[in-house]
């Protein structure tokens, strides 16, 4: 019983890991150009809709922004910070608010 734990949760890490890496390579621009689109893709990530085909989203980036990329290799921090700037830069205020939702919390004294 242990062996098979160890394995799925093994296995749901790799997922994260691939799909991760999925939404890595992404093309921003072209994905949140259309309107109707990125307000799915938002509304899903901040728990305010249904996400369809963009669960991934919801499932991958609030551990990501939370973690700042902390586990991420080398490559897919640089691509995190890139996509992070576009985003901030192009959306203010969604990429303040999934921030807020989901980023690191100060620690409590």
């Amino acid at each position: 019983m242990k062996t098979f734990v160890v394995f799925f949760l093994s296995a749901l890490a790799l997922a994260a890991a691939a799909d991760f890496g999925d939404l890595m390579d992404v093309d921003l621009k072209e994905l949140l150009s259309d309107e109707a689109r990125r307000k799915q893709i938002f509304d899903c990530i901040m728990d305010q809709g249904e996400c369809g085909e963009y669960q991934i989203y919801k499932d991958v980036i609030p551990g990501v922004v939370e973690s700042q990329c902390d586990k991420c290799t080398p490559e897919q921090k640089a691509k995190f910070d890139e996509k992070s700037k576009f985003l901030q830069e192009n959306y203010p205020e969604q990429f303040n608010a999934v921030v807020v939702k989901y980023g690191p919390k100060p620690a409590e004294k």
